[in-house]
């Protein structure tokens, strides 16, 4: 289904934008994460941003947080708006309560502002290092989208083999660039609604997932992994030394998580010559963390998710991502072995 080819649609490079508009959507589990990549974007980029966040159950003191952000020179404006809810996501999250509802609505930028012409939309566990302009004004070639495609970090084998096509033609929506019109003209939204309440196959990353099965060649246009560099794909090494000094975006995708690794059991692994890349972009990430505390300071009751965790906390963190991945789908697997035995008996 979804292969990045030469597009169709030949259409004009876009000029070159002087504001960049972002959006992000989130609930209350997001907000520490979301303030530090809009604070790294903040200061990396020389053009303004319109920030836009997509309000998916944000409490009213983590608003005035994101408020503050107005302080740093970079920030144009900033928009909060919710989005009209749609029962498929709500019910597909339900299903799977790992996976919260917020991520589907990133589908839902150009409903909930229709003013936008183009924008980034963006997961929160995402760090800034380079001007995010040169990503805003990349063309997409009259396509709806821009994303990275997944194989250049997990080569030809990946868990997504569940889906009808190989893992080469699987894509990363972490980092996407929405020519809204064209995404509308597309009926993209509707197409992944039809596909959350018809399919037959396992949604695990549930929006990702069902966008790649609704998307057609050339409806996209694929992206340079510089703009979102998976820090534990299985061909990150490689990557990392091709694209080391060009990398704009790093992306702490699963067990990435900077709150997964206590800090200085990190910083001492990585002094000694180990976990190389991995240990220098965690620094990096508490480096941000650590100013955005200080510029936003935490409300009375609020939950720093960013916190300093001790090493037996990791160690259930990943423990339990370990069950959740790893151990019950064996448990599935040997599970419908014995069911086959059973009946063949």
């Amino acid at each position: 289904m979804s292969q990045t080819s030469t597009p169709l649609n030949t259409a004009a490079a876009p000029t070159f934008s002087n504001q960049v508009n972002v959006a992000f959507m989130l609930d209350n589990n997001f907000v520490e994460m979301a303030l530090v990549a809009i604070y790294s974007m903040a200061k990396n980029t020389v053009a303004k941003l319109n920030v836009y966040i997509i309000d998916c159950g944000i409490t009213s003191d983590n608003k005035l947080r994101f408020n503050q952000l107005k302080q740093l020179d970079a920030i144009a404006s900033l928009h909060i708006k919710a989005p009209e809810r749609y029962e498929a996501f709500e019910k597909a999250s339900r299903a799977n309560p790992s996976f919260p509802s917020a991520l589907f609505y990133r589908l839902c930028v150009h409903r909930v502002f229709p003013e936008l012409e183009r924008v980034l939309v963006l997961d929160s566990d995402l760090l800034f290092l380079g001007d995010v302009a040169k990503l805003f004004n990349e063309d997409l070639h009259g396509t709806a989208f821009g994303v990275m495609n997944e194989s250049e970090y997990f080569g030809q084998y990946s868990f997504h083999k569940r889906l009808p096509f190989s893992a080469s033609k699987y894509f990363n929506i972490g980092v996407l660039l929405v020519d809204c019109k064209r995404f509308e003209e597309l009926k993209i939204l509707e197409r992944v609604l039809e596909v959350v309440q018809t399919t037959t196959y396992r949604l695990v990353n549930l929006d990702q997932d069902a966008l790649n099965l609704c998307i057609h060649d050339d409806e996209y246009q694929g992206l340079s992994p510089i703009y979102n560099f998976l820090l534990l794909g299985r061909k990150a090494k490689k990557v990392w030394r091709t694209h080391a000094k060009d990398i704009m975006i790093v992306h702490y995708a699963g067990l990435a998580k900077p709150y997964f690794f206590n800090r200085y059991i990190t910083r001492w692994l990585f002094k000694l010559g180990f976990m190389q890349f991995v240990g220098f972009y965690l620094t990096q990430y508490w480096h941000y963390a650590d100013e955005v505390r200080r510029l936003i300071p935490l409300l009375p009751g609020s939950l720093d998710i960013l916190r300093e965790r001790p090493t037996t906390i990791t160690v259930k963190l990943m423990l339990k991502w370990c069950w959740k991945m790893i151990f019950q789908p064996l448990e599935r697997f040997m599970n419908k072995c014995f069911k086959r035995l059973k009946f063949n008996h």
